[in-house]
């Protein structure tokens, strides 16, 4: 470590200057050469789709607020080359779909322009381009592709919950036809099955069962199968009611989120046309300190190799298998004269090795 402390030392203008000449040059070529950005933002304000309110296996993460949410959904369009291609047909850049190397050139612009961020219902999404009219283009381009998404979106998930529910109860309402069916014919093949007549009054232990208008039984009765058809058909009527129920709420769900679509999505601050660019400030960053980094390696490669060259002799290690006669002693003088310099080094030296130099003319 001394070694390589000296050797610094000796060479410390040599060392410094890659450092300090290399890093100059690339922060003013980076200044003046980097590219001018401009940035178009718009504010989206969004809110949870009236046909989510009551769905329990959606993927709307209720722990988190609508815009996260659409941020995410967002993003995660973004990553699907149908969407992209989609943003890119309402811009100048559509030409460029029709190759492959457009399409990449296209892609590396949208994702590295591109920022999408949330806070509450307010999504905030940032477009950055050398050309302030691109920027505004591709960033209107992406407003209108996500406001058509999510009303299509809305459109399918209001359609298919109403035809599930309809589905459902189309089945139900068979079902419930079928037992009803049953249970009159097994009525009038068995007529001593009903629990009450006109001779006798009600008959010991009957369970009374009370059905709805459609029930075609209004009696009491104890025969086993006709009691498990009777509560059969009041299961099955009570789930015909219930997906009744469901059926009108999810049609009122999705005539409301049609009719508050504009309500649930809105642009707050519309895209701009950029009048102001600025130089990305990453980029300007980055590259003098990977030119600072670079430097400090080099500078370092060349003390290590100004080290391993220099032969010079500062302590017995660096002798090797030569004799030693005999070492001098490091001198510590007190109050030396600035003038006497080496001459005085070389007659306490002297002096010391019994030796005793003459004094040159004019000293004293």
């Amino acid at each position: 470590m001394t070694k390589f402390i000296d050797t610094f030392f000796r060479h410390k203008f040599l060392l410094i200057l890659p450092v300090v000449l290399i890093t100059s040059l690339v922060t003013g070529y980076t200044l003046v050469t980097s590219p001018i950005y401009y940035e178009s933002v718009t504010g989206i304000w969004v809110d949870r789709p009236a046909y989510l309110a009551n769905a329990a296996n959606s993927d709307w993460n209720p722990y988190l607020s609508a815009g996260v949410n659409q941020s995410t959904r967002l993003n995660e369009l973004l990553r699907t080359q149908s969407f992209t291609n989609d943003i890119v047909r309402r811009t100048v850049l559509a030409p460029l779909l029709s190759t492959g190397k457009g399409t990449d050139r296209v892609n590396q612009l949208i994702a590295g322009g591109l920022s999408v961020s949330a806070n509450g219902h307010l999504i905030v999404i940032r477009m950055k381009t050398e050309n302030a009219q691109l920027s505004y283009q591709i960033l209107d381009a992406v407003v209108g592709a996500f406001r058509d998404n999510a009303a299509a979106d809305r459109i399918n998930q209001a359609s298919l919950a109403t035809s599930f529910y309809e589905s459902r109860l189309s089945t139900a309402t068979d079902d419930l036809a079928q037992l009803t069916n049953a249970a009159r014919q097994y009525m009038a093949a068995n007529p001593g099955a009903l629990g009450t007549s006109a001779n006798s009054g009600p008959v010991a232990g009957a369970r009374p069962v009370v059905a709805d208008t459609s029930n075609p039984f209004q009696t009491l009765t104890v025969d086993p199968q006709l009691l498990d058809l009777q509560s059969r058909i009041q299961s099955k009527q009570t789930e015909v009611d219930g997906l009744r129920k469901s059926l009108d709420q999810a049609r009122q769900d999705a005539s409301a989120s049609l009719e508050g679509q504009e309500l649930g999505f809105q642009v707050v601050d519309p895209p701009q046309v950029p009048t102001v660019g600025g130089r990305d400030l990453k980029k300007r960053i980055i590259t003098p300190a990977a030119a600072l980094v670079g430097s400090l390696a080099f500078s370092a490669a060349l003390l290590v190799l100004l080290s391993m060259s220099d032969r010079s002799v500062r302590g017995l290690t660096d002798v090797g298998l030569a004799r030693v006669i005999g070492e001098v002693p490091e001198l510590k003088l007190k109050r030396r004269a600035k003038k006497v310099g080496v001459i005085g080094t070389r007659r306490a030296i002297g002096f010391i090795a019994g030796a005793a130099l003459p004094a040159p003319k004019g000293a004293k």
